[in-house]
């Protein structure tokens, strides 16, 4: 973080200030045990060929009003806070993990949206109650909005 503003400051002539603080957000956690649920008509794992080897991941969507195939909205692979990560982002929000036993093996997740949108689709498709229910019904764990310390990064100009 010191190098990064240094160069903010070094080579564009910034005079800011980089800082992790810890802070009181509204977030979601993520609870309960993972089950893997696969949607009606849906696969649940998804093989995934990689340069050195293949691997076999739990597959999730990640939608809001309604699941677009093929939307072209995006997805990836990885392990499960990078997948909550993912969709903390689609939504808006953070989410904190409370699960207990959380999945030792990757995921795959897809994400939707109808394309072209108008902002009232793009809401419905982002829609935090809306995806958080249907990862729901695809993994068993439960999200509650509530009151946590996380760090954020405070970008302030420098005295």
């Amino acid at each position: 973080m010191k190098q990064l503003a240094a160069i903010l400051n070094d080579q564009l002539s910034l005079r800011i200030k980089l800082e992790f603080r810890e802070v009181k957000r509204r977030v979601y956690v993520a609870k309960g045990e993972y089950h893997l649920t696969a949607l009606p008509g849906q696969k649940a794992t998804k093989k995934v060929i990689r340069t050195d080897n293949t691997i076999t991941t739990d597959q999730i969507e990640v939608f809001g009003k309604q699941m677009v195939l093929n939307s072209g909205a995006g997805g990836g692979t990885g392990h499960f806070r990078e997948f909550l990560d993912w969709v903390g982002d689609w939504i808006g929000s953070p989410i904190v993990s409370e699960v207990v036993d959380p999945p030792a093996r990757e995921l795959s997740w897809q994400l939707h949206a109808r394309s072209p949108s108008t902002p009232q689709m793009h809401d419905e498709d982002h829609d935090p109650e809306l995806v958080l229910s249907h990862l729901t019904d695809q993994t068993g764990l439960t999200f509650s909005k509530e009151l946590r310390p996380v760090k954020i990064l405070f970008v302030e100009r420098a005295d």
